[in-house]
């Protein structure tokens, strides 16, 4: 898109689609990698010759050039038919080099910066040099400011600023991109606030925040961007007339919520007649849905209106992902309604305070591969509720035998974080000629960390043949029945192959590490994570 290779088309992400997908039905690509929540494709390679052979077309178009020091000599100048040029910057190299002026500035259409050092200071001078610049990707260089001079880019359409967290601020002259179409911020945790001026980006169609944690608002002159299509996250502020709030987005006409969505500071929602608005219910193509109620640093008596909010920010039953984190309401069960029915949920996260005092039961969601609860410091009991086990199917046996529990049938990892309270864990033993009721047939992973009260694990466990790993940290009961191999409780556990306490490997494939070689395994193995 930035190359403008698709022309001016107005459904510019479906022609990159349909490019893409043709090339794959031709073998162009090969090792695809998907991520895990919706299957999309995150990366893929050429066949080794169909690479060698375009390299050899573009030898004088693509270029690229690592720099290990400031020496100019070591460079070389750039063929005047040099397009797009990657430079990889090593740790005792500072970018760009002042002196260096061999970059073909006039027809340079695409500047990658590949950088080693967690410093990367630019040249105030560069930009106004390279001012016909199509492509700009500085991701992970480690930047803190950039200069006025970037707002010279004119022609500039793609700016890749993600992971670079010491990024603070963006210069007022970033708003004078007026052909800029993609803005990627994801992951610059320090940066404090957009520039004011944000609405004469006119030609804007992905704008990319999320984890950019100290936003406390979009700036009002988004509600100007008429191009805009891709927003990931959306902050919801105390000042509702100083920025962009959450009944705006009608406004937005070509705005679509699709793949991943997070909204940040969901207790400032005043009026959950606004949520309705935006139709998440309807919008089928939000595969991964973050809500986060915002830090609180005084805790307050009454947080009654969370769960009324977390009701009414119901997503469609597609979501395939879904993390709620600093919920302050009262014990989640038996709301929301709308978290149970999903039933395509692969991965469930909930980052919780002090006020839950019950887990609610999860048991029969059937995707769910990942479930990790953390902070939930009230919780004493983790019981067959859980599980989504009730006494009322317990006690009918016809119906047991004639259709079998399964819970948690496709749970692969499970992970309990900071549950300072948390003493007790049932779960019903389930030997292998016992059909009518099985417990996380799949689960791989279990990490227990904060658990310090937490005095038995469960029983299924001692049956269990698919867990492979067990990491233990900050739960000192627990962590002296695998270090001390005895009791019941070793027995429940002594068939995992693979055991870290503390974050040291303490058994590996099955054999137990002897205190002096552990250190020696660490070095040479990595810890499960």
């Amino acid at each position: 898109m930035s190359q403008n290779y698709l022309g001016c088309g107005t459904n510019s992400k479906e022609e990159c689609r349909e490019c893409f997908d043709t090339l794959i039905m031709r073998s162009f690509f090969q090792n695809f990698e998907q991520r895990s929540n919706d299957d999309s494709i995150t990366h893929c390679k050429m066949h080794d010759i169909v690479h060698d052979f375009l390299q050899f077309l573009t030898k004088d178009e693509s270029v690229a050039i690592e720099v290990l020091d400031d020496i100019e000599e070591n460079l070389e100048p750039l063929d005047d038919k040099g397009r797009h040029l990657t430079l990889v910057v090593g740790s005792d190299a500072q970018f760009p080099i002042v002196e260096y002026n061999k970059m073909n500035e006039k027809n340079l259409r695409t500047l990658f910066i590949v950088s080693n050092t967690n410093n990367c200071s630019i040249d105030t001078s560069l930009f106004s040099r390279l001012t016909c610049l199509r492509t700009l990707n500085l991701s992970k260089c480690g930047i803190q400011s950039l200069p006025k001079s970037i707002g010279k880019l004119i022609h500039l359409r793609y700016l890749n600023l993600e992971s670079n967290p010491d990024l603070v601020e963006l210069p007022l002259a970033i708003c004078g991109l007026c052909n800029l179409q993609t803005l990627n911020l994801d992951y610059c945790t320090a940066l404090g606030k957009l520039p004011d001026g944000m609405a004469k980006l006119i030609n804007l169609k992905h704008l990319y925040i999320k984890s950019c944690f100290m936003l406390e608002g979009l700036p009002r002159g988004t509600v100007c961007l008429v191009s805009l299509e891709r927003l990931n996250m959306l902050v919801i502020p105390k000042d509702r007339g100083s920025y962009f709030d959450i009944g705006d987005l009608n406004r937005l006409n070509k705005l679509q919520l699709r793949g991943s969505l997070h909204i940040k500071e969901c207790r400032n929602i005043k009026n959950v007649d606004e949520i309705e608005q935006i139709h998440l219910k309807n919008s089928e193509d939000i595969v991964s849905f973050s809500l986060d109620f915002g830090w609180l640093e005084k805790l307050e008596n009454d947080f009654e209106d969370d769960i009324t909010i977390l009701e009414a920010l119901e997503p469609h039953q597609n979501l395939m992902e879904l993390i709620i984190s600093n919920y302050m309401g009262p014990n989640l069960s038996p709301r929301p309604k709308w978290l149970m029915p999903l039933i395509h949920l692969r991965k469930l996260a909930l980052l919780f305070r002090e006020k839950c005092e019950i887990i609610p039961s999860f048991g029969g969601l059937p995707s769910l591969e990942v479930l990790q609860l953390a902070g939930m410091k009230n919780v004493k009991n983790v019981g067959l509720e859980f599980l989504g086990i009730t006494e009322k199917r317990d006690q009918d046996d016809d119906a047991t035998l004639n259709n079998p529990l399964v819970m948690f049938p496709k749970l692969k990892r499970l992970v309990f974080i900071n549950m300072e309270q948390l003493e007790k864990w049932e779960g019903r033993e389930t030997p292998a000629a016992e059909t009518s009721l099985v417990v996380m047939p799949r689960l791989k992973r279990l990490e227990l960390e904060g658990c310090p009260r937490l005095l038995a694990l469960p029983d299924f466990l001692q049956t269990t043949t698919s867990l492979k790993y067990l990491s233990i940290s900050k739960s000192e009961i627990v962590e002296e029945y695998c270090q001390r191999r005895t009791e019941k409780e070793w027995d429940k556990i002594s068939n995992i192959p693979n055991i870290t306490l503390n974050d040291k490997i303490v058994r590996k494939d099955g054999i137990w590490i002897q205190e002096d070689n552990i250190n020696d395994v660490i070095g040479t193995s990595s810890t499960p994570k």
